[in-house]
């Protein structure tokens, strides 16, 4: 093992240049509008930890070469999953087209009839205005009547007016517009003709209509009517029906072939099932007989055949313009015209003459044939689906929107189009040709993970970025009944040999099998047949899982560094029964900043696992871990000891009631050994010894900060036509595939089932939580000599919950973000814990759900603190002339939380308590030989009896660290549980 001189601790994470350049790539982003300005150390919640990739990730047309992993993943849909499609396709495709496939039919006027007769009919028309003329009139034109309507869609608007014979002489009519008085349109006519006028009206306009008339009268009144088009609109609605046979695969085997039932209704433009009003005019040997107020229903269902077949290809196929991915392609669309038929129909109309083949032929001019609608619907969708295309990125650096793939150019369209490169220098010039086809999207994503920003909270200054892709291989096939998905993986390192990490040599990248990417990953039979029913089926390659871990080593992503900025609790104090002699360095500041820098010397090893106890999904390994300990002293982080060992984690993932949840399930150490360690005078074996012991435990503590997620309730939130079952117990299993020759390729899989809809949402609960008691027994638990022996300290909680009415719920709980409890329907409940021996702050956490409900758990869970202290406050004074020094220090309490009094020996008065604010405070009241007293939060009361002395505090430390990112809601109790668990194994070793 070689000994690499380690960064130095950046001021609570970040030093100056950190600062510097995660500010300029701030500012250089389109956050910095946003973040409002770089003031700050670092932006993180502007959310550029993901960037583009300028030219994509490297693939054949990149000057650093093909770095995609074909067949990382695998995903196969199942001859279970295509009939699963088969039988709920209507719901599937009518939910997936945004809208629906509804067509909306344009009001108008059509006419026809036959010999001697003529009818218009006017579409999706209703009345809105009926009036009379009144019989009394003059000769002068001036006796009118006028009324207004406002228009409720737009469209054909008729003014039609009638009179018997022998009524009047002459009529005129027009329509004008409210708001400027523009006449849209008039008529007249000569007794005993009618006359109509028709504009096309605007939805929401008020419109006029005048009508006058002049002459003699004899007989009723003259009429107006004027028929707008109707609220709601009308449109004819296609659906999909069950299919009429099989879901099968074409002989290419590169498309999925569907047999599919197209049905056609009458609907408003909303899609809701509905007959449509209609108005038919009808007139003989040009004399008007009247309007005629109906309806027309269209119903395919009621002819034979009752459908319409329609024939559509669908699958993944390669693109021209990205050349080894995978583009949406649609092959055969095709069904049959011609299917509208008379008996479809259903009207109350007087035909006038009218034939039914002619009514069809007016309704068809109108709404055209229900197969050629739907043709024209469903080819929109495939138009769009298959062109859409890949909008060029904002490129952080020029502030501009000009990132593209490789081989192709942002274009003013906003979109990258492929060109033709004459000059061979691989980039845009002026001049060179460029493709009218722009380059599709992909299927997949890839992106520029900045590892700084994203893990800015845990670890500031952090430097460190990656190149990751998933995107579909476009040689996606139909192969044993189902058809399978490959999709490419990438992992490429920005920043080679981290500062942080000793470069591996050639000879140790081989013997690791790192020394080049596995682009052999084969397709595993698992995925490509098999006798598995589920209908998805997903297999991630474990070597691309060790290549991507490679990656993250090598960028230096995995050199995490944390400080008391993160956690308060991780300070000397926790630390200084373990090493006495820290405080020597920091007295009286017990509660000192310490600092732990992770540096894993050669990159972490993944295996997977059965999922068992003993062969667990994840097996990452760490080889040559070093943890770095500093202490906050003498105005410096200053290293005291670096912890050196092969660390395994082992990892499960629990599924409750389809709920996934990661679990660490422990931690072996191996060859530990401490080193570094001059500024402290413990014996390295015996510290050795006990962090061995401890830190094991300490990263279990992790999985409770991990979260869990319910895949359903993802899947519902994303807005998707389908659901997910819920999970059970082989959601999760490894995967091998023998491929002869020694070669044994593993994946870990996951299994699903579709359901026929998305699972509702359900309401989500609220828990409230009460501490009604801490425990804590006899104080010699906490005594090193006997700690841990005899009773433990225990909390007891009280949980209520509210949510939907009619329920019952159950409940969760954990201490200090350990791993949560099994669910219960008891609101109450005594928890006794490990780290319940730790002297400190602590919490307690409850959440609730409706009982045996795999959704509607309270995200937030209810929270509260309290404090275990059982030590008193250690006291010194020195005595001056003008009064008494006063220094105190607690493990738990800080200074400005302490609080003081004192009183002259031999008196038995003592002074009111005072704060004391600062670790050491100047009373000058206090003269001669004075007694002290100092109370922490618990009430412990230590006094002056026995005097210490230890250097001279440090001040605060300020600085660069205040810029650190991370606030009270990201602190993390498992660093807090590993400074308390190694007294406790240093204990129980001594103990043993």
């Amino acid at each position: 093992m070689s000994e690499r001189s380690p960064p130095s601790l950046a001021l609570g994470g970040c030093d100056a240049q950190g600062c510097a350049a995660g500010c300029l790539a701030d500012c250089l982003s389109d956050c910095a509008s946003d973040c409002g300005s770089c003031a700050a150390c670092d932006c993180s919640d502007c959310g550029c930890s993901l960037l583009p990739i300028p030219g994509g990730f490297p693939s054949g047309q990149d000057a650093r070469g093909d770095q995609r992993l074909p067949n990382a993943t695998q995903i196969r849909l199942s001859q279970q999953g295509l009939d699963f499609l088969e039988a709920n396709l209507t719901g599937l495709v009518n939910g997936a087209v945004p809208g629906g496939l509804t067509q909306t039919v344009t009001t108008g006027v059509q006419g026809g009839g036959a010999v001697g007769t003529s009818v218009n009919v006017i579409i999706c028309s209703e009345r809105v205005l009926n009036f009379d003329i009144g019989s009394a009139g003059v000769f002068n034109g001036e006796n009118a009547t006028e009324q207004t309507f406002r228009a409720a869609a737009s469209g054909v608007t008729v003014v039609a007016m009638t009179s018997p014979f022998g009524t009047t002489l002459h009529s005129g009519f027009s329509a004008h517009r409210v708001s400027d008085g523009v006449q849209m349109c008039s008529g007249g006519f000569l007794a005993p003709n009618g006359g109509s006028c028709q504009f096309n009206a605007t939805a929401g306009t008020q419109y006029r209509v005048r009508a006058t008339r002049a002459g003699s009268s004899v007989g009723p009144s003259s009429n107006v009517r004027v028929f707008a088009p109707a609220a709601g609109g009308c449109a004819i609605t296609p659906t999909l029906g069950a299919a009429d046979s099989p879901v099968a695969l074409v002989p290419d085997g590169q498309f999925i072939e569907a047999r599919v039932p197209l049905f056609a209704t009458t609907t408003n433009s909303a899609g809701a099932r509905r007959a449509w009003p209609m108005v038919m005019a009808n007139s003989i040997i040009g004399i008007s007989t009247g309007f005629q107020e109906c309806t027309l229903d269209i119903d395919t269902r009621r002819s034979n055949p009752p459908s319409i077949p329609i024939n559509v290809d669908v699958g993944i196929g390669p693109s021209a313009a990205r050349p080894g991915y995978g583009a949406l392609a649609i092959g055969d669309f095709s069904l049959d015209n011609g299917s509208l038929q008379v008996s479809d129909l259903s009207t109350n109309c007087n035909a006038f003459g009218l034939s039914p083949s002619q009514l069809v032929g007016i309704v068809t001019t109108f709404t055209g044939d229900p197969a050629q609608t739907v043709t024209r619907a469903i080819q929109q969708v495939k138009n769009d689906l298959v062109s859409l295309c890949q909008p060029a990125l904002l490129n952080p650096t020029t502030g501009q929107r000009d990132i593209c793939p490789s081989g192709s150019t942002a274009r003013p369209d906003g979109n990258c189009h492929g060109f033709t490169d004459t000059n061979g220098n691989g980039l845009f010039d002026d001049g060179e040709p460029v493709s009218g086809q722009c380059v599709p999207q992909l299927l997949g994503a890839e992106v520029r993970v900045d590892m700084g920003d994203l893990l800015s909270s845990i670890s500031p200054g952090l430097r460190a970025a990656v190149d990751v892709l998933f995107a579909v291989q476009d040689d996606a096939v139909g192969v044993g009944g189902g058809y399978t998905v490959p999709a490419y993986g990438g992992f490429s390192s920005l920043v080679q040999n981290s500062s942080c990490i000793d470069p591996l040599t050639p000879e140790e990248l081989s013997m690791l099998g790192l020394d080049q990417p596995p682009t052999d990953v084969a397709l595993a039979s698992a995925f490509t047949g098999g006798a598995d029913t589920h209908h998805i089926q997903v297999g991630l390659s474990e070597r691309v899982m060790n290549w991507g871990a490679y990656q993250l080593w090598e960028s230096g992503a995995l050199c995490l560094q944390v400080t008391t900025r993160l956690s308060p609790l991780l300070s000397t104090s926790l630390f200084s029964l373990l090493i006495g002699s820290l405080k020597e360095l920091t007295f009286p500041f017990s509660g000192s900043a310490l600092g732990i820098a992770l540096r894993p010397g050669k990159p972490p090893h993944v295996t997977l696992g059965a999922g068992t106890e003993e062969d667990p999904f994840v097996t990452i390994e760490f080889p040559e871990l070093n943890l770095d300990f500093y202490v906050w002293t003498t105005e410096r982080y200053a290293r005291f000891m670096t912890f050196t060992a092969d660390t395994t984690a082992r990892i499960n993932v629990p599924i409750d009631n389809g709920t996934l949840t990661p679990q660490i399930l422990g931690v072996e150490l191996a060859n530990a050994v401490i080193s570094n360690n001059e500024l402290i005078r413990e014996d390295p074996a015996t510290i050795t010894l006990a962090v061995e012991g401890v830190v094991p435990v300490a990263l279990t503590m992790v999985s409770g900060a991990l979260p869990s997620f319910n895949v359903g309730d993802l899947v519902a939130s994303a807005g998707l036509p389908v659901g997910i079952e819920p999970l059970g117990p082989g959601t999760l299993r490894l995967v091998q595939d023998d491929l002869g020759g020694g070669r044994n390729e593993r994946y870990l899989g996951v299994f699903v089932n579709l359901s026929a809809g998305p699972a509702p949402l359900q309401q989500r609960t609220d828990t409230t939580l009460r501490l009604v008691n801490v425990h804590l027994p006899d104080s010699s638990v906490f005594a090193l000599d006997t700690f841990g022996v005899g009773e433990r300290p225990s909390v007891e909680l009280e949980m209520s919950a509210s949510g939907p009415d009619g329920v019952s719920f159950e409940y969760q709980h954990r201490v200090d973000e350990q791993s949560w409890s099994d669910w219960s329907r008891s609101p109450y409940a005594v928890v006794s814990h490990d780290t319940l021996l730790l002297q400190g702050r602590h919490s307690a956490e409850a959440r609730a759900r409706i009982v045996g409900a795999d959704t509607g758990v309270d995200l937030t869970p209810a929270r509260v603190e309290f404090l275990i202290d059982v030590l008193a406050p250690e006291v010194e004074t020195t005595i001056t002339e003008r009064g008494t020094r006063l220094r105190a220090a607690d493990a738990v309490t800080h200074a400005d939380a302490l609080e003081f009094r004192y009183r002259a020996l031999g008196d038995e008065t003592w002074s009111s308590w005072q704060t004391l604010e600062t670790p050491e405070r100047f009373v000058a009241e206090a003269i001669g030989e004075v007694q002290f007293e100092v109370r922490d939060e618990a009430g412990n009361v230590g006094s002056n009896s026995a005097s210490l002395r230890g250097l001279p505090p440090p001040s605060d430390g300020g600085g660069c660290g205040d810029c650190a990112t991370g606030d009270a809601s990201t602190r993390s109790q498992p660093l807090f549980g590993l400074g308390m668990l190694l007294l406790l194994a240093f204990a129980m070793r001594r103990r043993d």
